[in-house]
């Protein structure tokens, strides 16, 4: 659950610390190229701890939204994704015409586990839209296109095929956890006849190198329409290696995480490509409660309900802040453009309304008056039926009492003044 710290800014969980256990040989992979097999890590990432996605869960839990993951493939194997991945296709081995379901760089394997991965009772991690489906489609096997030295390396052009037939085979989210630094016109129609299919486009910001640009422009997030996706840290800051720029949308969380691994077991990650698979099981959740919203709506949604990080809206880099996954499920928003409340006036009066309040002023001063004179008439007549009976009783009358036989001044004549005695 999303909570506050002082200053406004999120209370991040602690970033987690994992218990590791190895996995058993019969799980580990017989080709050395290919990345090694995970290990039992059983805490709860603090990602599942800060979204609480499980919250969205009674609403939607993605079901019958299929979800393409454009990276090196999915390991259609893991036992948390067994049943969640489609055969897809592979554009690196063929023209598509291979599945894209198995996975050696394992990249695209980490990217379908923060989306799918259904819940075990032996880890503490799951995916955020466990009911979703997967399409692999292999695109590199690297996050960036085109990787000097690199294997097997997609390109632009390699990536446009794929986003073209992801939109074709049934795709309604696109999950492109890779960037080229290249504005490739392939790309760019592709990207712009996705979402003229009403596909939502998620896509990674890149990551902040140490070359002579270390801050280039990434696509296809930069492309207008795409969901651009920046990476938050457990302490609630931005990446040190997510990206700066103004076409950032929305951040997930991308440091210190895990996810599943290709061949079995769960293997530690981070980056904006960890966050934009974070940010597109948020649009399958959105997409799954509200199948009636257009993908330019489900980004609003998400950018409307995310939840603001330190630094705000105009610090590059930040977006409208965190993605927050039950907030976009189950808010209500208002379609129309907010206005600002007017501003209070008193109504004017005229010189009939002026005088009927003199008339009522005065009216109510002589009322006062004469409540209090009456007030004070009471008072008396009350203060004299108490003394006089009293008076009464204790037999006063106009006289002096007579000295008593004892009293030296019994002698003394009596002085002709008057005075009231208790005799």
């Amino acid at each position: 659950m999303i909570g506050w710290a002082s200053g406004g800014a999120i209370g991040l969980a602690a970033a987690t610390t994992f218990v590791i256990s190895p996995l058993p040989p019969s799980q580990a992979a017989p080709n050395d190229r290919c990345a090694q097999p995970g290990s039992q890590l059983r805490a709860v990432p603090w990602a599942q701890q800060l979204l609480s996605a499980e919250r969205a869960w009674p609403f939607t839990t993605g079901r019958g939204v299929t979800v393409a993951v454009l990276s090196s493939g999915v390991d259609a194997g893991h036992p948390q994704l067994a049943g969640r991945v489609r055969p897809g296709a592979d554009f690196l081995a063929s023209d598509g015409s291979r599945p894209g379901n198995t996975d050696c760089a394992g990249l695209g394997t980490q990217i379908a586990g923060v989306i799918a991965a259904r819940e075990s009772s032996a880890v503490g991690f799951h995916g955020l839209a466990p009911g979703a489906e997967i399409l692999p489609v292999a695109v590199s096997e690297t996050e960036e296109l085109a990787t000097p030295g690199a294997e097997r390396s997609g390109n632009p052009k390699t990536l446009a095929s794929a986003v073209n037939w992801a939109v074709g085979h049934g795709a309604k989210v696109l999950t492109i956890p890779v960037i080229t630094r290249t504005d490739d016109p392939a790309l760019r129609g592709a990207i712009n006849a996705a979402l003229k299919a009403d596909v939502v486009v998620v896509a990674a910001a890149g990551t902040v190198d140490t070359g002579p640009d270390p801050d280039p422009t990434a696509y296809p997030a930069a492309y207008p329409g795409v969901i651009a996706v920046g990476a938050l840290q457990p302490d609630g800051s931005l990446s040190m290696r997510s990206p700066r720029h103004s076409y950032v949308s929305v951040l997930g969380p991308g440091a210190d995480l895990v996810s599943t691994q290709r061949a079995g077991g769960l293997v530690p990650v981070s980056g904006t490509s960890i966050a934009a698979g974070y940010v597109s099981a948020a649009a399958a959740l959105v997409r799954g409660r509200w199948p009636r919203l257009s993908a330019i709506e489900i980004a609003k949604r998400l950018q409307a309900t995310a939840t603001p990080a330190p630094g705000g809206p105009d610090d590059d880099g930040h977006g409208y802040g965190l993605v927050n996954p039950y907030q976009a499920v189950t808010e209500e928003l208002v379609p129309a453009r907010p206005r600002a409340l007017p501003t209070f006036a008193a109504p004017p009066s005229d010189a009939g309304q002026r005088a009927r309040r003199a008339a009522w002023s005065a009216s109510r001063n002589r009322a006062v008056l004469l409540a209090g004179g009456g007030l004070l008439v009471g008072l008396a007549v009350l203060f004299a039926a108490a003394a006089i009976p009293r008076g009464r009783r204790r037999r006063w009358r106009a006289t002096l009492s007579r000295p008593h036989a004892d009293d030296p001044g019994a002698d003394l004549p009596v002085p002709p003044r008057q005075l009231f005695e208790d005799v």
